[in-house]
């Protein structure tokens, strides 16, 4: 059998071709990368969703609206890891330094992008682009160096001159190590992940309009004068509770006094009276989903007034779904929105029903910017650009996914995912030393308990799932004689996918896996349950198995 290795790397060269060949056909775009953090596809409007999302519905009225896309794994870190360097977390050096090459990688929030990889913006550089990155990072190894050699936050509120100094000295120094260790020429409005690591407290709630207001600045700095890209990553619909930024005065900012801010955002009044009579997950959905549809309606206003609008591809899409499935492979965590205007190439009202990944974006970019792909690093991606003209154009046979100890294959209709242990912790669940069968994370973590307590195949070594007729995953058909064929050929796909990493994966689980020792340490972990919602934003129905509006 050839090596997938190989096979992804000349699949990379062969689809970035044909992506010089469209190429000539318009003068590369202006790119817009609009990256949201944690929802479902059905929140908005133009996925049937309950949320009024104008700016977003138009988007997909003038353009492309995507089906059947997919992140890479459903986290935060891994998520932007894949989008960024077009490739699967797996390969990020982070799992050979932290696991044994005959051990199957944890792929969790360990996926920081090293600085000498190579990225979207590093590769579009070469074409003549200026990128920024503009909202939440969380894909750099920086959490550790939080003070940034900064002397200690003074005491006192944002408005107080020595706390602002040193908000903008802190924000300066985010700025310096995101754009010499992503590749970005510019940066801001940054913060490291959530709202909690924001050093001030009074200021750890969300603040959209800020990253709103660096964004324009970077649009009309650069339009008309050199091709950019412009990666927003903004935190809705992610927690904390969004109705509390209706509440602040959004001219403090993590970077200091910015007095342009309010006029990005919605007034509070407005959005005070939409929130009337609304259960507490509502208000947080809607007052989330209006910030962000503000956000992408500045970004439309802007690029109109400066005249380039129709010369950019602007894509939307989120880093990845939402709970039980979050941070796991199950449909429910890795489905996500995936929307691209660009008149030019792009015709308006179009629906992709074909798998797509969002690993796909960087082979697509650099297509489209008529960069070849260097050939020493191996591209995961495939280009998307024959979509644009024909959405029915099959482009992938398989969605690979991976998360924790489980990797995963869809083929549109069947998941096959595999859940294997490595050999260390069979070792101990054989012996006396643990209660419960771990989660597939390896440690405690409130994503993987709630998977845990909503799917039953959860902990099974094989998983086979009919998602067309078990849209949530409830009956797990591994051992269906009927499924025979279909069980083959995805386990196929998953071998050639794992066979091409560094790191082993077991095609076979230990025995131990199902016997009824393990069926107990099982049933102990079930019976631990999940701990209560971190977020005090979750929607019990959220939740809820299958799912209630």
């Amino acid at each position: 059998m050839k090596s997938p290795h190989r096979f992804l790397l000349l699949a990379g060269l062969a689809n970035c071709l044909s992506g010089l060949a469209l190429a000539a056909e318009a003068a590369p775009p202006n790119i817009v990368l609009i990256f949201s953090d944690e929802m479902r596809p059905d929140y908005l409007g133009c996925y049937g969703g309950p949320y009024a999302t104008p700016n977003l519905d138009r988007l997909a009225a003038e353009g492309l609206r995507f089906e059947q896309a997919y992140t890479a794994a459903s986290a935060c870190t891994p998520s932007r890891y894949s989008v960024l360097t077009g490739q699967y977390p797996g390969r990020a050096a982070a799992m050979e330094a932290l696991f044994a090459q005959d051990e199957p990688y944890s792929i969790a929030w360990n996926t920081v992008i090293e600085g000498d990889r190579l990225t979207i913006p590093k590769l579009l550089a070469r074409a003549g682009y200026v990128s920024g990155l503009f909202g939440k990072n969380h894909v750099t190894e920086i959490e550790a160096e939080q003070s940034l050699g900064l002397p200690p936050l003074p005491a006192g509120p944002p408005s107080d001159p020595a706390v602002e100094r040193w908000l903008q000295a802190h924000q300066a120094e985010l700025v310096r190590l995101l754009t010499s260790r992503l590749g970005f020429q510019e940066a801001g409005a940054i913060t490291y992940t959530n709202s909690e690591h924001i050093p001030h407290p009074a200021l750890r709630h969300h603040n959209l309009p800020w990253i709103s207001a660096l964004a324009s600045d970077f649009l009309g700095r650069h339009a008309g004068q050199t091709p950019f890209f412009a990666f927003l990553t903004p935190t809705a619909v992610h927690g904390p509770w969004h109705p509390v930024q209706y509440e602040k005065d959004l001219r403090f900012t993590p970077g200091g006094f910015r007095p342009d801010v309010p006029q990005y955002q919605i007034p509070a009044a407005r959005m005070q009276a939409r929130l009337e009579g609304l259960s507490s997950g509502q208000k947080h959905h809607t007052a989330g989903l209006a910030a962000l549809d503000q956000q992408v309606g500045v970004v439309l206003d802007t690029l109109e007034r400066l005249g380039c609008l129709d010369e950019t591809l602007l894509i939307f899409t989120a880093d990845h779904g939402v709970e039980p499935g979050k941070s796991g492979v199950y449909r429910f965590g890795n489905h996500v929105p995936l929307l691209m205007r660009w008149p030019e190439r792009i015709p308006a009202g179009l629906v992709c029903r074909q798998l797509v990944a969002q690993v796909d974006l960087l082979v697509t970019l650099c297509g489209l910017a008529g960069l070849p792909l260097p050939p020493e690093q191996v591209w995961d991606g495939v280009d998307l650009s024959p979509l644009f003209s024909d959405p029915d154009t099959p482009v992938r046979d398989f969605i690979y996914t991976e998360m924790g100890h489980v990797r995963a294959v869809f083929d549109g209709r069947f998941q096959y995912a595999a859940f294997r242990y490595p050999a260390r912790v069979v070792a101990e669940l054989k012996g006396p030393g643990l209660e419960r069968a771990p989660n597939h994370l390896g440690y405690p973590q409130v994503h993987a308990a709630l998977a845990a307590a909503h799917f039953p195949g959860y902990f099974d070594p094989d998983q086979l799932y009919d998602l067309e007729k078990d849209p949530y995953q409830l009956e797990n058909r591994w051992h269906d004689p009927e499924l025979a064929g279909v069980r083959a050929r995805l386990r196929q796909g998953l071998r050639e996918h794992t066979s091409s990493f560094a790191h082993a994966f077991p095609e076979e689980a230990d025995p131990f896996l199902v016997s009824e020792d393990y069926q107990r340490l099982v049933e102990a972990a079930r019976r631990e349950g999940p701990p209560e919602p971190a977020w005090e934003s979750r929607d019990l129905d959220a939740i809820s198995w299958p799912p209630v509006r």
